[in-house]
Parts: structure tokens; C-alpha cells; sequence
């Protein structure tokens, strides 16, 4: 039977945690794999949505923004589990697994996995921190059997960040499970628009409530759920209460499971605000339940999985009026639910994880 590992920090909601419990669930469910699914803090609300199949270890890792702290115990489990393959996801902690075959002298197929896009990130913009992030790409990534991204363009990315040479980083989309009952959008009086994503500076909560503002100039029966939680969300919510509008958001929360999912088939219209992003999986979620979709044209993702705006709209990055008029548009205009879940239909998990399995 073929082992793998998927090493991740935790499984808080996040869209790296819900595509790697995604692809847990699905290889757990194939007679000749096991799947240990590595954490270093079993801790999450995500943990719950993880099949009983799939066995969870747990480094115990005191320190979990210190992810080298969780080197010793990696090699720990590679020396005494052997996986047969080893999927690291995300930037440091893919360093870590390099290290950590490195010094455990094991011939783990070791797969680095990356969401997202470098370049964009705040930190990036500090030299040393740029310095420091360029040389572990340039000097560890090679080491790694096989190197990943969720974009076209978030490949290119880190590749270039990291002076490595072109083609050096594969591509593979998310995936999504495909929704499998009827959906019939119900015409309300209310139209209601989401957002779903950490209420963080990347994903630009700010811009999306400043240009709720222009539609409600326009439209009144109109009311915005923003799904989430983070740093930000008192900032936001004091944005919202000073432009007078507080009676029309919602802040809900992290959501998960039926909830998040009635959320959608509830939805207008999905809102996609970000600064940056590596993928958008809540663009791909929204399709598969057959929302509209108005998203920036923000670097990497979107444009990707919309197709260049045959399965939704694309809106210049910051452009509040512009935005607001794209949202009313498309509020106005009648959405072709089939035409939508066609195209979630490319991401498929059953397309992906085979994909997966190609490099595993």
C-alpha cells in the first residue's frame, strides 16, 4: 500500500487547508493509499471535515509560527513512518521538508506545494526578508522531486522570485467538489451579494465596502454577507458604520460545512476584492454552486479560472466606481447556473487528485 503525507501547519480555515483536506479526503478513499495528513498544532475548525480514513498526526510543535521548530520531529516521523511520498504545502514550511529528507537520508518523493503569490505579499517588499525568501527557493526548491503553484502566472511568479529556471514550477489548480443536487435560484426582492475570505489586508475588504456604498446609491434592496474572520474585521466594521451602511452588511464569521454552503446556494452574486491572490478558491466554489461572479483582475487566479471573463466579470483592481457599476450589472442580469457549474466542473476533484498522483 502506498503512503502519503500531506505536512501542513493547522487546519484553520484557509484555502491551502481546505484544498489539502480535499485531497486527503479523496486519496483516503482509494484501497491501495493511506493518507497521514501532518500537522504542527492539531488544532482548527477545519479538523472535523477531515474523513476518519485519513490518520492525523500531530507534531505538537509549541511554536507554530516558528515552523523550523518542527524540524527535528518531521525527520522523527519520515525516519520511523517512511511515506512512500511527502506533500509540503506551503512556504516555509516547504523548506522544512526539504531539510528534512536532507537530514533523515530518505528517498521520500518529496512534493512542495505553494498558494500563493510572492511577489505581492507585503513582507516581500522588505530586503532582507526578499533576500532571505529568494535564496531558500534558489538553493532548496531543486532538492525537491517535484515544485508546485495554483496559477499559471503564480508559477512564473516564483520562479522568477526565485531565480530558478523557467519551467521549474509545475502548475495544478484547486480542486472543488463538485455539488451534486438541483439548484434553483429563488427571484427575492433582496438581492444578496457575498464575499468569502479572511478578513485580512489581501483580500481588500476595504475596497469592496466603499464600493457597496455606490451600489446602495443605486439600489437599495441590496444586502452584503461577508463570510470570514481576521485581523481586520473591527476596521471593517467601523468602515461600514461610518459610511452609514452597517444595516446592510452582515459579518458572519467563519463558516464551514451545510452553513457555508447554503450561504451559496442563497447568493446573488459572489464579490472578489483582493490585492493579490494564488488562486481564488471561493471564485471556483461559487461557480460550482452556480453564482455570478464580479471579480478584480488582481494578480493570480482569477482571470485563470474565469477564462478571461467568459464565466464572469473582470474589473480593474481598485476601482471603486467601476466596481459598483459591474455588481449592479450583473445583479441585473440573468445567470446561467448550468453554463457556471460547467465550468466548475473543470476543477473537479476526481481531475485534480489524479493529477496529484501523476508526481505522488
Amino acid at each position: 500500500m502506498k503512503k502519503i503525507a500531506v505536512y501542513i501547519p493547522n487546519l484553520t480555515v484557509g484555502g491551502a487547508e481546505r484544498v489539502a483536506i480535499i485531497l486527503a479526503n479523496h486519496f483516503s478513499k482509494m484501497e491501495d493509499i493511506s493518507v497521514d495528513f501532518i500537522l504542527m498544532n492539531k488544532k482548527g475548525e477545519l479538523i472535523s471535515d477531515v474523513n476518519k480514513n485519513v490518520n492525523i498526526v500531530d507534531l505538537s510543535v509549541k511554536n507554530e509560527k516558528k515552523e523550523f521548530f518542527g524540524l527535528l520531529k518531521l525527520r522523527s516521523y519520515i525516519r520511523n513512518e517512511k511515506p512512500d511520498s511527502l506533500l509540503c504545502i506551503m512556504w516555509p514550511l516547504t523548506i522544512v521538508g526539504v531539510i528534512a529528507k536532507l537530514i533523515s537520508f530518505s528517498q521520500v518523493n518529496l512534493v512542495l506545494s505553494d498558494h500563493t503569490t510572492f511577489s505581492k505579499t507585503p513582507w516581500i517588499k522588505n530586503k532582507i526578508k526578499r533576500l532571505i525568501f529568494r535564496l531558500s527557493i534558489n538553493i532548496f526548491y531543486p532538492l525537491a522531486n517535484c515544485r508546485l503553484n495554483v496559477s499559471n502566472n503564480a508559477s512564473r511568479d516564483l520562479e522568477e522570485l526565485g531565480w530558478l529556471k523557467g519551467k521549474s514550477i509545475k502548475t495544478i489548480y484547486n480542486p472543488v467538489e463538485l455539488y451534486q443536487g438541483e439548484i434553483c435560484k429563488q427571484k427575492n426582492i433582496e438581492k444578496n451579494v457575498i464575499s468569502v475570505g479572511s478578513l485580512k489586508w489581501a483580500k481588500n475588504h476595504e475596497l469592496l465596502i466603499k464600493s457597496f456604498k455606490l451600489v446602495l446609491l443605486k439600489d437599495e434592496n441590496v444586502k452584503l454577507t461577508i463570510v470570514g474572520d481576521g485581523e481586520m474585521k473591527e476596521k471593517l466594521q467601523s468602515l461600514a458604520k461610518s459610511l452609514e451602511i452597517s444595516d446592510k452588511i452582515d459579518f458572519v464569521g467563519n463558516k464551514k460545512g451545510q452553513e457555508l454552503e447554503n450561504i451559496y446556494l442563497n447568493a446573488d452574486l459572489l464579490v472578489l476584492s483582493s490585492h493579490y491572490e494564488g488562486f481564488s478558491v471561493v471564485i471556483l466554489e461559487a461557480l460550482n454552486y452556480g453564482v455570478a461572479v464580479v471579480s478584480v483582475d488582481c494578480d493570480n487566479g482569477p482571470r485563470e479560472i474565469l477564462g478571461n471573463g467568459a464565466y464572469g466579470c473582470l474589473v480593474p483592481i481598485n476601482d471603486e466606481k467601476l466596481l459598483s457599476e459591474n455588481i449592479i450589472k450583473q445583479l441585473n442580469s440573468n445567470t446561467d447556473i448550468n453554463f457556471l457549474r460547467k465550468r466548475a466542473s473543470d476543477f473537479s476533484v476526481n481531475i485534480i487528485a489524479e493529477k496529484y498522483l501523476n508526481i505522488l
